[in-house]
């Protein structure tokens, strides 16, 4: 699994579905200004393998963005390293509740699931 990156552009994927069912990309983006982490290993985040009779292991991670990014919960980023990851859950945005203060950036939760 990929450690810390910083400083590094991300590529976002938007895909969407077509008549016959068939996941089709509809866009692609780079973004800059973006740091990815892997979650703590622990029964309820980071890295956990599978135990139904399968070989998958799946493995959660965030993605620290500028305020204001298009990233939707059905969008796919591919890091530098050519890993891709699936937006899972809500976005959260940090915002000051103060007129005209700083709005910090966005944490998007990712998941990538091998095997």
């Amino acid at each position: 699994m990929a450690g810390v990156i910083t400083g590094h552009p991300v590529t976002v994927l938007r895909y969407d579905t077509d008549r016959y069912g068939d996941r089709v990309k509809v866009a692609e983006y780079k973004l800059a200004g973006c740091a990815f982490a892997p979650r703590a290993t622990s029964s309820s985040r980071g890295t956990v393998e599978l135990t139904d009779r399968t070989n998958a292991v799946t493995a959660d991670a965030e993605l620290y963005t500028p305020h204001g990014v298009d990233i939707t919960p059905q969008d796919v980023v591919r890091l530098v390293d050519g890993t891709e990851w699936e937006v899972v859950g809500a976005l959260e945005r940090w915002e000051s509740p103060f007129p005209g203060a700083w709005a910090a950036g966005t944490v998007v939760p990712l998941r990538r699931k091998t095997g």
